[in-house]
């Protein structure tokens, strides 16, 4: 959704003239080019593998899906991806459980909303790298994961 995105950096460059926005995509990014020519706006093609290195070089990462129906019961990896980087997260409401994240891991992201957004984001989120990456740790760890589902899985088939 380049138009969500596209608000979003025009807000932050209200606060932060200089502020850039780096896209990444595995295909590649169309309809951009206005806003490409004015050296504000990068687009990268590359594979997946190499998404943690660009991220590390940015501020804030961004959440960016379509208002449809099912982004309700979505929960995007690319938050564990940007915590683990370090990065606080913007999103829009309705984005499955991020808005619960956002709120249960403090100073991690801001729901965006135009008429709410930070008037000062920089002073809205001043959390330390570390400090993500424990979240990132602690919400989204792999064996923890496998730990709860198991315990879900015995439970439904000890009822069977």
């Amino acid at each position: 959704n380049i138009a969500f995105l596209l608000e979003v950096y025009n807000k932050i460059k209200e606060q932060e003239p200089g502020a850039c926005i780096l896209i990444l995509s595995k295909d590649g990014v169309t309809g951009l080019e206005q806003e490409k020519n004015a050296g504000k706006i990068f687009s990268i093609s590359l594979p997946y593998s190499q998404v943690g290195d660009y991220l590390m070089a940015a501020d804030l990462g961004v959440i960016n899906y379509m208002n449809q129906f099912s982004v309700a019961g979505r929960s995007p990896t690319k938050l564990a991806e940007y915590w683990a980087c370090g990065l606080p997260a913007v999103a829009p409401p309705g984005v499955g459980d991020v808005e619960y994240l956002f709120a249960h891991y403090p100073k991690s992201g801001i729901i965006y909303n135009e008429a709410t957004f930070p008037s000062e984001l920089v002073a809205t989120l001043p959390v330390k790298k570390e400090t993500l990456r424990s979240y990132a740790d602690d919400y989204f760890n792999l064996e923890k994961g496998v730990r709860l589902y198991t315990i879900i899985y015995e439970n439904l088939t000890r009822n069977e």
